[in-house]
């Protein structure tokens, strides 16, 4: 009589049997996207303001980043790395120390970099990042500084390059070109240039009329008069009645005010924010005075 052993089913031991399951899964490619393919997703973000875009961005901001980060893309390319697995920190340093080393200005280093640490963001954050195992290098980039001021003035030659340097077959590069060409030909300031008017321009004689075109204007005395009537408030003692009458008492002091100057030939337009509130606090602190002087009586 023969005796059948029962059959028993044997598993294979855990780490055997997790190789097995690693070797038939599919997992994310270990060069991760190419700098053709996270180009596109990247600008997305920026158009949709998501995935550390702090909003929607415009379509010529849109074009600053893809030139800022063409620069990055090429040297990359450059040196052999055609997929973003491939990079290091010592890449990433290597293209810091490229750009200072260029005969560029501290301000344009900058650009770079910062839309440089906006992309480094968006592969921190993006899903489709997260899939390729692309892991962010952000915290390779050195610390950027505060916006550089220019302190030179450009020479003619310069000038002339930054003119021809704009994309004229976009209306955003076609509007920027002539502006600038305005200003160079004309000498207008920013804000003439934006409080220009169809009528200040003499097309039969060639003259435009600048006179006046750096006003502050209605909102901007408002507000001035506003913060000029509260701080009189304050220093004329006494004479203060509540936080809203002062504002509004600063707002028709700025004009009253502004109005007296010009009565007088003096040019209040051109003066400026700083001419502005001082002429609104005068006129917010002698209109509080009077009206102190009338409530006493």
């Amino acid at each position: 009589m023969s005796c059948t052993r029962p059959s028993v089913i044997r598993k294979a031991p855990a780490t055997r049997s997790n190789n097995l399951k690693s070797g038939w899964a599919i997992g994310p490619s270990e060069k991760g996207m190419t700098w053709e393919d996270a180009e596109p997703l990247f600008l997305r973000s920026r158009k949709l303001g998501i995935y550390g875009a702090r909003k929607a961005v415009k379509p010529r901001t849109i074009e600053e980043y893809r030139w800022d980060l063409k620069q990055f893309f090429d040297f990359m390319r450059s040196r052999g790395l055609t997929y973003y697995n491939q990079l290091t920190e010592t890449n990433v340093l290597e293209y810091v120390e490229y750009l200072q080393g260029k005969n560029w200005s501290a301000a344009t280093q900058r650009k770079y970099l910062i839309s440089l640490k906006a992309f480094l963001r968006w592969v921190e954050r993006d899903t489709e990042c997260k899939k390729e195992g692309m892991q962010t290098l952000v915290r390779a980039l050195p610390r950027i500084g505060k916006e550089v001021r220019r302190k030179f003035i450009p020479s003619l030659e310069q000038m002339d390059i930054s003119r021809r340097g704009f994309d004229r077959t976009v209306i955003w590069g076609l509007r920027d070109y002539t502006a600038l060409c305005f200003m160079l030909d004309t000498g207008a300031r920013v804000g003439e240039v934006c409080n220009l008017e169809p009528s200040d321009i003499k097309w039969d004689v060639g003259l435009v009329n600048l006179d006046g075109k750096t006003g502050i204007g209605w909102i901007g005395y408002i507000i001035i008069g506003g913060i000029a009537g509260w701080l009189a408030g304050k220093v004329i003692k006494g004479r203060g009645q509540g936080i809203l009458m002062n504002i509004v008492t600063g707002v028709i002091g700025a004009f009253g005010a502004g109005l007296v100057l010009n009565l007088l030939g003096v040019d209040v337009n051109s003066g400026g924010y700083w001419f502005t509130f001082f002429i609104a606090f005068a006129g917010a602190a002698v209109l509080l005075w009077m009206v102190g002087m009338v409530r006493k009586a």
